[in-house]
C-alpha cells in the first residue's frame, strides 16, 4: 500500500496541496491545510512540469467537509494541527488524513490514522519549499475494508468480488501495526516521503 501510494505521488495522480493559516518560525504552534487536487487543465495541456514550481493547480471538492459549511465558507477535511517550524525543522500532527489512490480501474477512498508530518523548511518568513519531507500513520485493517466495500460492485469483479479483493490486499500488504493496543495488529503503516514546491491554485476542479 505504502509504495503503491508513493508512486502515486510520484507520478502526480495524487496531488497535494498545503496551505498553511499564520506560518510560524519560531517553534510556535500554527496550522495548515492539506487539499486534494488537480493539475491545472491549461498546464496540463501544456505540458507543464509538475516537478517545477510556479504550477497552476486546481481542487477537489472531496477536500472540504461539505456538512460543516457556513457563510465564511466550508472546512478542510484534512488539518494538520499542532504545526511547528524551529530552524527550519517542521512537525505537524493530525489524527485523520483522507487522500485518493487510483488502483487500476478502481479508486479507493482511504483513511489514514495518527499521522506524523516532518521535513525541512527553507524560505524564511513563508512557506513554500519543503525537503526531506516523510508523512507516517497507518491504515486499520477496519477502514481499509471500509473503502473496498464502499466500491461499486461492477468495478470489483476484475479482481473475482469485494471479499477476494480484500484477501488479496491482506496477502499482499500485512498488518504491522497495534492501533488500539490490544496486542493484536490489526493496521497497514504508510511513509510516503514528499517535497514542496510553489503554486498556485486557480480554481475548483471539474
Amino acid at each position: 500500500m505504502g509504495s503503491s501510494l508513493q508512486d502515486a505521488v510520484n507520478k502526480g495522480s495524487v496531488v497535494l496541496l498545503f496551505e498553511p493559516k499564520s506560518y510560524k518560525t519560531d517553534g510556535t504552534a500554527f496550522s495548515f491545510n492539506v487539499l486534494l487536487g488537480d493539475q491545472d487543465a491549461a498546464d496540463k495541456a501544456a505540458g507543464v512540469d509538475l516537478t517545477k514550481a510556479g504550477g497552476k493547480y486546481t481542487v477537489k471538492k472531496e477536500s472540504y467537509d461539505l456538512t460543516k459549511c457556513d457563510a465564511a465558507g466550508c472546512p478542510a477535511r484534512v488539518l494538520f494541527s499542532p504545526a511547528t517550524t524551529s530552524s527550519g525543522a517542521l512537525e505537524a500532527k493530525t489524527d485523520k488524513f483522507f487522500l485518493n489512490l487510483n488502483m487500476s480501474s478502481v479508486t479507493l477512498a482511504l483513511t489514514l490514522s495518527a499521522v506524523v508530518l516532518t521535513g525541512t523548511t527553507t524560505d524564511g518568513t513563508s512557506w513554500v519549499t519543503t525537503t526531506g519531507g516523510r508523512l507516517c500513520g497507518y491504515i486499520t485493517e477496519t477502514d481499509l475494508n471500509g473503502a473496498v466495500d464502499a466500491l461499486p460492485d461492477d468495478l470489483v469483479q476484475q479482481f473475482g468480488g469485494k471479499d477476494q479483493l480484500k484477501k488479496l490486499i491482506s496477502s499482499l500488504i500485512k498488518s504491522d501495526v497495534d492501533s488500539n493496543s490490544d496486542g493484536i495488529k490489526d493496521a497497514k503503516s504508510v511513509s510516503l516521503d514528499f517535497s514542496t514546491l510553489g503554486g498556485t491554485i486557480s480554481g475548483m476542479s471539474p
